[in-house]
């Protein structure tokens, strides 16, 4: 028998909740990368999920691991716009600060920023010259190489990532242990804080046509004073996940995960669910 899949003992477990998600946990925020120990509650913590765009958070962390300066600017390429989805906010040859590139992959889930980050993280890890356009989809592969090293560094040893932006691929998975894991390690990074935090923000664009763009997180849950920040990760039209970095009715900090909730609505009913149990029950 796996006892990693146990529920643990705790006032939580005891009410019975009835999630729509196929897994979720609550982790204390502890000096120590999170296990069974610190879980106030856990619904099947390894089973394995899509991460959808949970995968950011993970984008992130890589990028601000190899160089830390927000300054340092993004530009939007041609293979960029090709990736679809949630956040398709600018235009081929824009140019935005890391800063602002956080902004726009953490509050409305940009994949084409997300892309944007990899192929321009990806070109400092090995030092490439930005001359060198043919090599895009090199950097890329290069940056998901690191990112699930940096997985490993984390303790992440469930999961495994294909891109960089979450859009549904083969072999690509994770648990709600591993992103308790995966939010351990980002709030150690005030960069992250700052931006998963707020619920708006204006970028500006520079390059050939110079704007602002006014953004929104899709974390509808920090309306909630509690809510420190977090990210949602969508694979429409069935898998909704959330993951929360909340304060506790004792001032103690918690990880929140929600995974494969059956909706939208249903993703922050689960989250609020779970977490009134672990605060009043």
């Amino acid at each position: 028998m796996n006892v990693d899949n146990i529920h643990i003992p705790s006032k939580a477990n005891s009410t019975g909740l009835q999630l729509t998600a196929k897994s979720a946990a609550v982790y204390r925020a502890s000096s120590s990368v999170p296990t069974a120990k610190d879980a106030i509650y856990e619904m099947n913590p390894l089973k394995l999920v899509q991460p959808a765009s949970l995968t950011k958070i993970l984008t992130a962390i890589t990028a601000l691991r190899i160089d830390s300066n927000v300054n340092r600017p993004v530009t939007i390429g041609e293979s960029d716009m090709q990736c679809g989805g949630s956040g398709a906010n600018l235009q081929c040859g824009d140019v935005i600060t890391f800063w602002d590139a956080l902004h726009n992959m953490f509050l409305p889930s940009s994949n084409m920023t997300a892309s944007a980050i990899a192929r321009t993280f990806g070109r400092l890890l090995f030092n490439i010259a930005d001359s060198e356009k043919h090599i895009d989809s090199i950097c890329v592969a290069n940056f998901i190489n690191e990112m699930n090293k940096t997985a490993m560094d984390i303790g992440m040893f469930e999961s495994a990532f294909m891109n960089v932006h979450g859009l549904g691929a083969r072999g690509q998975r994770t648990c709600a242990r591993d992103i308790g894991r995966l939010m351990y390690e980002a709030v150690k990074y005030p960069a992250i804080m700052d931006t998963w935090s707020k619920r708006k923000h204006v970028l500006k664009v520079a390059g050939p046509k110079p704007r602002l763009i006014p953004i929104q997180n899709t974390v509808e849950m920090l309306q909630d004073g509690r809510v420190q920040g977090g990210k949602t990760g969508t694979l429409a039209p069935s898998f909704y996940n959330l993951a929360l970095f909340y304060t506790l009715p004792d001032g103690n900090e918690a990880f929140a995960v929600t995974l494969y909730s059956s909706s939208k609505d249903t993703r922050d009913d689960d989250m609020f669910l779970m977490l009134d149990a672990v605060c009043n029950g």
